[in-house]
């Protein structure tokens, strides 16, 4: 599991998004009337959507706050303040919103179904490998770390004893961080 295998595919990624995100801040002059939607989060299916128009076919400009770690957590907490109008978001975020804040939900659809994959650093060849190492998620509540803990108890491997799990925020900050 290097970085260089993955290199070529999250630079294709990144091109794509920027080149999306390039395109629908483009807009035409006609479209600065158009109602804001805040959204958070803001899947690859968003992405195209905005970038060819669908939103502002229906008299919406889509906004999508950044932020330096860009984690679930603080989507969810824009969203149950109103700070935003939708997340782009999993499931399991609206789960840990009423779980953990109390705060009403309402899923209206899933739009997004990207592969998940685990990115080691090149001494790590194995799951067991990562004993006594930290892990990087984006909040240890979200469908991805709750997998990835399943998939390190299959061998063996306890969160808070044999590795620490460590809040890092978005797939950037993830990135960045393991560089």
């Amino acid at each position: 599991m290097t970085m260089k295998r993955y290199l070529p595919m999250l630079w294709s990624m990144a091109v794509l998004v920027v080149q999306g995100l390039l395109y629908a801040n483009a807009l035409p002059a006609q479209e600065t009337n158009l109602k804001p939607l805040k959204l958070g989060g803001g899947s690859f299916v968003t992405t195209i959507a905005q970038a060819n128009g669908i939103f502002s076919k229906y008299g919406l400009r889509v906004e999508i706050p950044r932020s330096a770690t860009g984690g679930s957590e603080e989507v969810r907490r824009w969203l149950a303040t109103g700070e935003i109008d939708l997340a782009d978001y999993g499931v399991d975020n609206a789960i840990a919103m009423v779980e953990n804040a109390g705060v009403d939900v309402i899923v209206v659809a899933g739009t997004d179904s990207t592969p998940t994959e685990l990115m080691a650093q090149p001494e790590i060849k194995t799951l067991a490998d990562l004993r006594g190492k930290t892990v990087l998620v984006d909040a240890p509540n979200t469908q991805n770390a709750l997998a990835l803990k399943k998939i390190l108890t299959s061998v063996g491997l306890n969160a808070g004893f044999d590795y620490v799990m460590q809040e890092a925020g978005g797939t950037g900050a993830r990135v960045a961080a393991m560089l």
